[in-house]
């Protein structure tokens, strides 16, 4: 910066203006590949006063001038300028070139006398390239974003074509970094490289629109990737099962998610958990069904289960229920039991009982014997209340001649009833004694209804 530009900056800082030289924003490094046929636009700032354009070698060939606002332009020359105002005292000026021609070369230079200060920028024309959009795709992978696009028709060795990706219109990343391969058509070489990027995805919720652009090419490739988050886990294993039957159930998520999310069961390392023969011992177990998603485990998401296990009942048992007030003297009163059994037990009796009383796992049934017919089978059915499927059955027939029938299913039980008109103690023992010493080995009852 010499001492005239020094000294001008030095006054305008009192009025919050000052300049670091000339720039041409569109050719920050000097040189700029465009397009054939397409439309070329420089802008050069800042400056006081007066801006002059030219072209071709260090004396040039004279544009046209901008004297602050106002410009004027060789009107036999394809190009045109205009000015704007920046700031309080500052300017810059716009260089437009009309549908620039394919092979051409232009050595640019903007030159401000009041600052003596120019800029140069190196043109070069390229033959417009072309891009597959069948080959075009952006993608998640691993929690990175990957694009790519295949660019063809570039002339020569294609090194003075530029390619970059934006997201949601900002930033530039991404390039040709692939080698080129060269194919001929129509007696002409051209070349063809991939544009490509890859970056880590943003985990915010919302929609990512990539743009890929080619120096010389109009039309821009464009894919929109919408972020969403998975919903809560959730599973479709049942409360609760039988002992000794398999299961299988899946983790899922509420809401997949974009990309979608990685639902597993802890220690299965799969959506699917699967158990065979289940047993009572194991309703203590704790299965997590998780939901991970983003890289490390960014969004972590588990919930628990645990499996109820029906059994039994392994058994039932029929027991007689001696009155002890002495009343209902035709009464009979049976309690069926059901043995072993979770959660609880549901009852069937094949007689009519004049009352019923059920408990989870206890039923009472009293009926009359008034009109007890001879060798009457009375049976209890006890059933596990989640599953009919498992139950367990006993009976007991009953004489009313007197004569003895036992109770089946492994329990002896039996009862006899006879017309006590006269009953003393020494019969009831010598009946007693005799049906033991008759029944040694079984489990016997002898009992007197009144």
């Amino acid at each position: 910066m010499n001492l005239r530009l020094w000294i001008v900056c030095t006054i305008l800082q009192f009025i919050g203006n000052c300049c670091s030289g000339l720039v041409i924003t569109e050719c920050q490094n000097g040189r700029e590949a465009v397009g054939e046929g397409t439309n070329v636009t420089l802008t050069c700032g800042n400056y006081f006063v007066d801006m002059e354009w030219t072209y071709g070698d260090d004396s040039g060939t004279v544009i046209g001038q901008c004297y602050r606002e106002r410009c004027t332009t060789d009107r036999n020359l394809p190009f045109s300028l205009q000015a704007h105002k920046r700031g309080i005292s500052q300017y810059e000026s716009v260089l437009t070139i009309t549908k620039i021609s394919s092979g051409q070369t232009f050595h640019l230079k903007c030159r401000s006398e009041d600052l003596d200060e120019s800029e140069k920028c190196l043109l070069h024309v390229v033959q417009p390239p072309q891009y597959d959009p069948t080959t075009c795709k952006v993608r998640v992978s691993n929690w990175r974003v990957l694009g790519q696009c295949t660019v063809e028709r570039m002339a020569g060795s294609g090194v003075d074509y530029e390619c970059y990706w934006s997201e949601n219109n900002e930033g530039a990343f991404g390039d040709f970094k692939d080698k080129p391969s060269y194919y001929t058509l129509q007696s002409v070489n051209y070349a063809r490289k991939v544009c490509s990027f890859n970056r880590s995805m943003i985990f915010e919720e919302k929609a990512y629109t990539y743009s890929m652009t080619v120096v010389g090419i109009k039309d821009h490739f464009t894919e929109t990737i919408t972020v969403e988050h998975p919903g809560e886990p959730t599973h479709n294993c049942p409360t609760m099962v039988s002992e000794g039957s398999s299961v299988t159930c899946r983790c899922n998520s509420s809401k997949a998610g974009n990309p979608p999310a990685t639902t597993v069961w802890d220690g299965v390392k799969n959506e699917t958990l699967h158990i065979e023969n289940i047993q009572r011992q194991t309703q203590t177990n704790v299965y997590t069904c998780r939901v991970v998603w983003g890289s490390n485990g960014w969004i972590n998401r588990s919930t628990l289960h645990t499996f109820d296990i029906a059994y039994g009942p392994s058994s039932v048992r029929i027991d007689y229920i001696i009155d002890d007030t002495g009343n209902e003297r035709d009464m009979l009163r049976l309690m069926c039991t059901a043995v072993d059994v979770h959660p609880s037990a549901i009852f069937r009796w094949n007689i009519t009982c004049d009352t019923q009383t059920h408990y989870s796992n206890t039923s009472t049934c009293a009926f009359s014997t008034a009109n007890l017919s001879p060798e009457t089978v009375v049976t209890c059915t006890a059933s596990n209340n989640f599953s009919s499927d498992m139950s367990s059955y006993s009976f007991i027939v009953v004489n009313g001649t007197g004569s003895e029938k036992s109770l089946q299913n492994g329990l002896s039980i039996i009862i006899i009833i006879v017309p006590c008109i006269l009953l003393v103690t020494g019969i009831i023992i010598t009946v007693v004694a005799t049906i033991v010493y008759r029944r040694k080995g079984n489990m016997s009852r002898n009992l007197c209804i009144y």
